[in-house]
């Protein structure tokens, strides 16, 4: 917890672990020239978005299974801007602000809409605009509402990545740390051993303090 909210400014390893497993999903997305980058992509993520693989799989490397566990977190600040549509699939990549589409309507809804589950947005878009199936339900209202202001163009999608709904050309570690810590979340484990310790050290007599090189 900071110092300003009362704690004793000691940062929390579990919230910096994760800023750190978020950089390394920006760079999935923004740092394509990077070996560790090819290599993800070509052995992981070649055939299967990003947002729909599963984190348990065992052909995964310990590392990177910890990083499709932070994608609700990495929603925070990614997005896809739709050019095309040919890198984004229509049910999982976040090119809507509601997320993932599969989430967000129900896994039923690709076969009541006749959208295959691994549909890229791009086999939705026509010369004349967006095809889509009739509007059933009311539920629909909010996504086709939203899809039908997406203005297609013939540039690739593009990745986003914004704080507080400002663009960020880089990642900043600290705007993200602070950005994903919930307000006055602490370390108590640590907070825990501190306040122990100072509470023993407040119990020892004073030659004994002395003899530990302990201040008074």
């Amino acid at each position: 917890m900071p110092k300003t909210e009362g704690g004793l400014g000691i940062q929390n390893l579990s919230i910096w672990n994760e800023t750190c497993g978020l950089k390394q999903i920006w760079m999935l997305f923004f740092h394509s020239g990077s070996v560790w980058v090819a290599w993800i992509r070509k052995a992981y993520l070649s055939s299967a978005s990003f947002w729909s693989i599963n984190e348990k799989s065992q052909r995964f490397s310990w590392m990177f299974q910890k990083l499709p566990r932070l994608r609700k977190k990495t929603l925070l600040f990614l997005s896809i801007d739709i050019g095309n549509g040919e890198d984004s699939f229509f049910w999982y990549d976040p090119w809507t602000p509601f997320g993932s589409l599969l989430k967000f309507v129900g896994p039923n809804e690709p076969a009541r809409l006749g959208i295959p589950t691994d549909a890229l947005v791009s086999d939705h878009i026509s010369a004349n605009g967006w095809i889509l199936p009739p509007l059933r339900p009311e539920e629909h209202l909010q996504l086709y509402t939203f899809i039908s202001q997406v203005s297609p163009s013939d540039f690739s999608d593009c990745a986003i990545w914004k704080i507080d709904e400002k663009i960020q050309n880089r990642f900043k570690s600290k705007d993200v740390w602070e950005r994903i810590q919930v307000p006055n979340q602490s370390n108590p484990t640590m907070e825990k051993r501190i306040n122990v310790y100072l509470q023993c050290t407040l119990l020892l007599p004073v030659g004994v303090m002395l003899s530990f090189g302990l201040e008074m």
